[in-house]
C-alpha cells in the first residue's frame, strides 16, 4: 500500500512538473510572439512600399547590412587637418563616390540627400572657410553660417551625454590621444549602401 503511494505521488509530481514545464513554454512563446510584433510594428516599411509622390516617402535610407551599433574609438589624428598640402583631399575623402551626396528612389527615380552627407558637407565648407587666405564672399559666408548652425543642431539631437576625463583642453593630445569608445551607427554601410543604389541607378534604362 505505501508502495503504490510513493508511486501515485511520484506520478502526481511528474503530472505537475509536465504541466509547469507546458505553461512555462506558453508563457515564453508568447512573450516571443509579443516580441517579434513590437519588433515588426516599429521596423520601417520597405522602400517597396512608398509610392515616392508627395509625401509618401520614407523618413530615413535603409542601409544596406547595417550592424546595429558599432564601437568606435575617439582619439586625436594627424590627418583631416585644417591646411597641408593633404587637407582637402582628405576631407574630400569623406564625400560619397559619384554620385555627390544625392540618391534617386522609386519608380521615378525621385531624388534625395541624406543629412550625413549635408553634415560631412558643412564640415568640409567650415574647413576651406577656415583655411581662407582672404575675407569670405557673402555668398560664402552665408553658406559657413548655414553650415554652422546645421551642425549645431544637428550635434544637440544627438546630444551625448558620456563623461569625458577631467578637463579636456588640459589634455596633452600628443601623449594620450584616446578619448573613449562609443556605440555608433554603421557608418560603412551607409558609404555602401549609397554606392550600391548609385550601382542601380546607372544600370537602369534612362
Amino acid at each position: 500500500m505505501a508502495k503504490a503511494s510513493a508511486i501515485s505521488a511520484r506520478s502526481a509530481l511528474l503530472f505537475g512538473c509536465g504541466i509547469a514545464v507546458i505553461v512555462i513554454n506558453t508563457l515564453l512563446t508568447l512573450n516571443s510572439i509579443s516580441e517579434h510584433q513590437a519588433r515588426m510594428r516599429t521596423r520601417p516599411a520597405p522602400l517597396f512600399a512608398y509610392s515616392f509622390l508627395e509625401d509618401d516617402v520614407p523618413e530615413r535610407l535603409p542601409l544596406i547590412n547595417d550592424r546595429k551599433q558599432v564601437l568606435l574609438s575617439m582619439e586625436d589624428s594627424v590627418h583631416f587637418t585644417v591646411d597641408g598640402a593633404l587637407a582637402g583631399d582628405e576631407w574630400l575623402y569623406t564625400s560619397t563616390r559619384f554620385d555627390a551626396g544625392n540618391i534617386n528612389l522609386g519608380p521615378n527615380a525621385r531624388i534625395f540627400s541624406v543629412d550625413l552627407v549635408h553634415e560631412l558637407h558643412c564640415l568640409r565648407r567650415l574647413r576651406a572657410a577656415l583655411d581662407a587666405e582672404a575675407p569670405l564672399p557673402p555668398a560664402e559666408l552665408g553658406h559657413s553660417e548655414h553650415c554652422l548652425s546645421y551642425l549645431r543642431q544637428h550635434i544637440l539631437c544627438a546630444a551625448d551625454s558620456t563623461l569625458e576625463y577631467g578637463d579636456a583642453f588640459a589634455r596633452n593630445a600628443t601623449a594620450w590621444r584616446f578619448g573613449g569608445v562609443r556605440a555608433c551607427a554603421d557608418s560603412e554601410a551607409f558609404y555602401g549602401t549609397m554606392l550600391s543604389h548609385w550601382n542601380d541607378w546607372v544600370s537602369r534604362d534612362h
